[in-house]
């Protein structure tokens, strides 16, 4: 009969292999553990290094650019320097409120900007089939890996003219497919609220309500309405610029600027801040696409103008340690039919 040291041994010897065997697993897990602390420590240290990065950058975005307002401000007038961002379409009605000689004073006569509301409010939707239409082909022709069956469907909803239904199946397809950059899909679940109703028709209040909304597609159907020519239905883009390049969700206007309207002419300027040379070409980009889109609103709402002047002033940061000038050789010049002047501040 066995004894409780025999069982004991018995045991000891049995247990021994998995011991060791443990004890080894347990050496290997403590190995992970300390390269997963200093992976972790490293995380830390470059958290540490983007947060001052971020803070920093910031803090010189802060800087210029109130260096900058001061010298706008001193320049073209306080109003001139403010910052301004045009997200709805009451936004854009509130900009042109403040034109001088011919604007839209809301509080001394609110009807003049009801009746500007709705005059942007109806050429934005004016738009809406073309441009869903212009999505659709965009989607199909630039975007490569869509589902081709959520493509048939699409084409037979925009054949149809249901381009609510069009663009639902187009979201549904596109958030499934790989390499897809989500502001391309993030455009058209904007946009897709233009086609309020689950009929192929919807209320004119409805899509009213839909084009005013800050998180709706009236800013960027009114900005693309002043690309599209109704007679010939064909678009204005840059070469070689997608249609989803051309789009804006909303108009971010580093200094705000000016509208004068006096009888048929019009000047719009407007600013754009750079912290050195090589923002130069964006800069321009986005003055032409600011002015441009202030012309088209004050089109819309006062009639067309015999003589528009488009004015661009950039400001760059004096110490900039860029010296290429290239993009930009001179302090003047013409282009697109905007006219640039830049400055070093």
């Amino acid at each position: 009969m066995l004894t409780i040291e025999d069982i004991s041994r018995l045991l000891d010897v049995k247990l021994e292999p998995i011991q060791r065997a443990l004890n080894e697993r347990q050496e290997a897990l403590n190995e992970r553990q300390e390269a997963l602390n200093e992976r972790q420590e490293t995380l830390n240290e470059q958290q540490k290094t983007l947060n001052h990065h971020h803070h920093t950058g910031a803090m010189l975005g802060y800087l210029v650019g109130a260096r900058v307002r001061d010298e706008a401000k001193r320049m073209f007038g306080h109003s001139f320097a403010k910052r301004f961002s045009v997200r709805s379409i009451h936004d854009v009605v509130y900009l042109i409120s403040k034109a001088r000689f011919k604007g839209l004073v809301e509080s001394s006569n609110p009807e003049k900007g009801v009746e500007a509301t709705r005059k942007l409010v109806e050429r934005a939707a004016s738009v809406r089939d073309a441009v869903a239409r212009a999505f659709f082909s965009a989607a199909k022709n630039e975007l490569s890996g869509i589902n081709y069956d959520s493509l048939s469907r699409a084409e037979d909803a925009a054949e149809e003219k249901d381009f609510g239904k069009c663009l639902g199946i187009l979201i549904g397809a596109l958030k499934q497919t790989d390499g897809v950059p989500q502001d391309i899909v993030r455009f058209m679940v904007r946009l897709a609220k233009a086609f309020p109703s689950e009929q192929k028709k919807a209320s004119p209040k409805q899509i009213s309500d839909a084009l005013l909304s800050c998180d709706g597609p009236g800013v960027m159907l009114l900005e693309l309405s002043s690309r599209f020519n109704d007679e010939t239905s064909q678009w204005t883009m840059a070469t070689g610029e997608s249609f989803f390049d051309s789009v804006c969700e909303s108009i971010e206007y580093d200094l705000r600027g000016t509208i004068t309207l006096v009888d048929t002419h019009a000047t719009i300027a407007c600013g754009e801040i750079k912290t050195s040379y090589t923002g130069l070409k964006i800069a321009k980009k986005q003055l032409l696409i600011r002015t441009q889109f202030l012309k088209h609103a004050v089109n819309v709402i006062f009639g067309e103008f015999e003589n528009v002047v488009l004015l661009g002033h950039i400001f760059i940061l004096m110490h900039s340690i860029d010296e290429d000038r290239t993009q930009f050789p001179e302090d003047q010049m013409v282009e697109n039919g905007v006219s640039y002047y830049m400055y070093r501040v």
